[in-house]
């Protein structure tokens, strides 16, 4: 019983270690593109073509590193399992990559585009573009962790069911 409890928290932490790690990375991938696109755009009077660029930027950048920290996970299963991690693997790992990324970007760049438009009918920018990319950035970041979680439970669950 003491062992299941152990395997427990080691799976939620493990769990928690890989969101944060993703939700880290996508949130100053998306960031960082963002305020440097909005400092472009103000010195060139471009808006908001290098916004946008840079936050598609942004996005590649994190799907790509999505990719490279669930790589691993899927590798360390695939090892657990004692198999070979096959062409469609790597594959699934890429897509689930793609939708973590995805997942953690979508609400960040919906906020964006929201908070733009609003603050271009009320005159208030940047302050909702900044805050309702916030909201979307936690909104994204939960949604990372809750998949991810569950994920990681699946995970979890095949590799007992094989080793019994």
């Amino acid at each position: 019983m003491m062992k299941d409890v152990g395997s427990l928290i080691e799976d939620v932490f493990r769990s928690l270690g890989l969101a944060t790690q993703m939700g880290a990375m996508v949130v100053i991938s998306i960031l960082a593109c963002l305020f440097l696109g909005l400092w472009i755009d103000g010195k060139l009077h471009s808006y908001p073509w290098a916004t946008l660029i840079l936050i598609a930027v942004g996005t590649l950048v994190a799907t790509v590193g999505a990719y490279r920290v669930v790589s691993p996970v899927m590798e360390e299963v695939a090892v657990e399992r004692r198999a070979e991690m096959p062409t469609k693997e790597i594959f699934r790992s890429l897509a689930l990559g793609t939708r973590l990324g995805l997942m953690a970007v979508g609400p960040a760049l919906i906020g964006l585009f929201l908070g733009l438009l609003i603050d271009g009918r009320l005159h208030t920018r940047p302050w909702v573009t900044l805050l309702l990319t916030a909201v979307g950035i936690l909104v994204g970041l939960v949604g990372v962790y809750r998949f991810s979680s569950s994920i990681m439970k699946q995970l979890t669950k095949g590799s007992k069911k094989e080793n019994s």
